[in-house]
């Protein structure tokens, strides 16, 4: 028994839990970094949530418990648990090194960087920071984690760095000279930069052809790429830095609020443009694709930090695998430039994965993932450049048999309505012999010749694009110009729905056009005298006031001004001569106070002797200084009828519009009692609107 008893006591001594305590690597410097320096001896382990530094060194097993770290694996925790990295470093030159330390996570909820002095058991607090803490609190004003170190000769620090975030956590501490580091930080923040202005010009080109084409996955795919230069902003931290550096508590959610709008954007871009390509199980899929999307949007409502990031890899692979499905399905059997317009949708979201994880650090740092970025650019270039109303957006064509097709195309020809068919850039693929007659041509060949590249073509091409954008069976109506064989124009009435042809042919529109000159003339013959004057020519007073109840419905100062004028010696021409001298006085007259208002502003009738002009964002000065062109003008003019000359005088009132007038009545009410001082004063008087002036209190008092 004594002989057994020191082989056991050896034995627990050798597999004691101090005895199996690793021994820890150091990172040696020979001399101060002159370039970026990956420290290669770092270690980790995994604590709760609320362990500290001295709870980490007073406890021999929780200090020996740490492991090397691999190159290329990142750490996955939980938010209840925290991350510890451990180097020593040491300064084995003559000199002491200044450096900078870097932790590049931008994303990181909370951390805390040590340096521990085994030899006198100093421990300093270098940084606490991290997306939990305002922006302001970070030790260096870097987007990433960075302290600056300085190492005496022969001395040997451990630097402890403490994070806690429910994620994929980088594993890398990297050692830079300042100047480099600055560099660097700057080069990189160059570099975000162009890459946002790039996104931000993708989704302004989306918006215009938007405007131009009236097609909703415009729409989607501006969002995508606005939510895209977001999410990146986010996962470099400059978002953080630039957008809300006083309030972190936005951190918490917004990554996942703008990827789940950035992913439901994409995937109602590829429905809307591919609509009418697409199997039921692919809309499906893209169905449970949009609802993961909405489910990552709102999950900061529901879910906790790590079930969030597991929601999001969920989304992002759910819909990087529709997407590829509907690529392989289209592959086989579809069009080749849909072939190539789905495969550019499917590489656009590969490079944007990519470009992400590389954002957000997961990516191996000593990889130049800069080309990313480029070709990221360069497909959605080619994808929004694609000519998307060319994709064949109906449904795939069934067999038709030739008793059906030979009915359908009787039909067509004997219709008493002209009837055309066209592609999706507005190109006539047939018509039958109405329309040819309408247009002027002795055939098909003739029309298309005649119509290619014209401003019809190009009409057509919008309103099939907006056609696009609506449920399959949508009728689209809408009135154009036209051009006959003769040259002269025409109004016609044309209507679009998409059918279901031949798909070789591209023809997925048919239409009916309808000839609707006289009613158009017509129509326009009654909108011209329901706000004209029909003796004078001069607009109306209820035109006058629709267009002065459209300028008191806007917001600010400066509105403009109205000039009231009332002529004298109507009613005395009228009396003393006969109705048509008047008539014929008021002509003469209009002509030459339109001679003096043409570029000014609208000139209106409102009653038999009076006129007013309305000057749109003029002041009182320059409503005077046209007031007393027209008094010359009205001094002037002299009216003769049976060899009688009579001669004219006139009042003019002004008032300015003022904010507080939100009606064209109130405005005429106050140029109306003006114009009527300036009467009371004599001839050819000029008197402008004051709320404070007596005689305006006077005539007020009396209403």
């Amino acid at each position: 028994m004594p002989t057994v008893l020191p082989w056991v006591l050896l034995l627990l001594c050798l597999f004691s839990p101090r005895a199996l305590a690793f021994h820890a690597g150091t990172n040696q410097l020979q001399s101060a970094p002159t370039e970026r320096l990956i420290l290669s001896q770092v270690y980790f382990q995994a604590t709760p949530s609320n362990f500290n530094l001295d709870d980490l060194l007073s406890d021999p097993e929780h200090h020996h418990n740490f492991k090397l770290v691999n190159e290329a694996p990142r750490l996955l925790f939980s938010e209840r648990e925290a991350i510890w990295f451990f180097a020593r470093i040491k300064n084995t030159s003559n000199r002491v090194i200044e450096s900078i330390l870097e932790y590049n996570f931008p994303l990181a909820d909370k951390i805390e960087i040590y340096q521990v002095n085994r030899q006198n058991q100093d421990i300093r607090l270098l940084s606490r920071s991290g997306t939990d803490y305002p922006y302001r609190e970070r030790a260096m004003p870097f987007r990433s984690f960075a302290v600056s170190l300085k190492l005496p000769v022969a001395e040997e620090i451990d630097i402890f760095i403490k994070i806690q975030d429910a994620a994929i956590i980088p594993n890398v501490l990297q050692l830079w000279p300042l100047e480099q580091f600055t560099a660097a930080k700057q080069r990189q923040a160059m570099l975000d930069g162009l890459l946002q202005g790039f996104l931000l010009l993708l989704a302004l080109y989306n918006l215009i052809l938007l405007a131009q084409h009236k097609a909703k996955h415009y729409v989607y795919f501006a969002g995508f790429f606005i939510s895209f230069a977001l999410t990146i902003g986010i996962l470099n931290g400059m978002a953080f830095a630039l957008l809300w550096p006083s309030y972190p508590e936005i951190n918490q959610a917004i990554l996942y609020i703008v990827v789940g709008a950035n992913l439901f954007c994409f995937n109602m871009f590829i429905r809307y443009a591919m609509r009418g390509l697409t199997s039921f199980w692919w809309q499906l899929t893209n169905y449970l694709s949009c609802f993961l999307a909405l489910s990552l949007l709102f999950s900061p409502l529901f879910a906790g930090g790590q079930t969030r990031l597991y929601l999001l890899f969920a989304a992002l692979g759910w819909a990087l695998f529709s997407s590829i499905l509907l690529a392989l399905r289209l592959s086989i059997k579809g069009p080749a430039q849909t072939r190539s317009f789905v495969w550019a949708c499917v590489f656009t979201l590969i490079s944007a994965l990519l470009l992400t994880l590389g954002q957000a650090g997961y990516l191996h740092a000593n990889f130049n993932w800069s080309y990313i970025p480029i070709s990221l650019v360069l497909l959605s270039l080619a994808l929004t450049s694609f000519n998307l109303h060319q994709l064949q957006i109906s449904p795939l064509i069934s067999n038709i048999t030739a008793a059906e097709h030979a009915q359908y195309q009787a039909a067509f020809h004997q219709a008493a309505e002209a009837m055309f068919s066209t592609t999706t850039a507005g190109k006539v693929l047939n018509a039958n012999s109405v329309l040819l007659d309408m247009f002027g041509y002795p055939n098909i060949e003739q029309l298309k010749r005649a119509t290619a590249g014209t401003s019809i073509a190009t009409t057509l091409e919008q309103q099939i694009l907006a056609l696009h954008a609506q449920p399959l069976g949508t009728i689209s109506r809408f009135d154009a110009r036209c051009l006959h064989a003769d040259n002269h124009q025409f109004w016609a009435r044309i209507s679009l729905r998409a059918g279901v042809v031949d798909a070789s042919t591209n023809a997925i529109v048919h239409g009916s056009i309808i000839d609707i000159t006289e009613q158009k003339s017509a129509d326009e013959q009654l909108v011209y005298l329901a706000n004209h004057d029909h003796l004078t020519t001069l607009y109306n007073r209820y035109y006058f006031e629709q267009q002065l109840n459209t300028l008191c419905s806007q917001e600010g100062v400066g509105k403009g001004c109205v000039l009231y004028i009332d002529v004298d010696q109507y009613r005395t021409i009228s009396n003393n001569c006969n109705r048509v001298a008047a008539d014929m006085f008021l002509q003469q007259l209009s002509d030459t106070l339109k001679q003096v208002t043409h570029h000014n502003g609208p000139l209106a009738r409102l009653d038999s002797d009076e006129f007013a002009i309305l000057l749109t964002g003029k002041s009182a000065n320059e409503a005077f200084a046209l007031a007393y062109k027209l008094l010359d003008v009205v001094r002037e003019f002299s009216f003769t009828w049976q060899d009688t000359i009579h001669h004219v005088s006139a009042c003019i009132g002004i008032t300015e519009i003022q904010p507080e007038d939100n009606s064209a009545k109130i405005i005429l009410e106050k140029a109306y009692i003006v114009c009527s001082i300036a009467k009371e004063k004599g001839a050819n008087r000029i008197q402008l609107f004051d709320s404070n002036d007596a005689d305006v209190q006077r005539h007020q008092a009396k209403k």
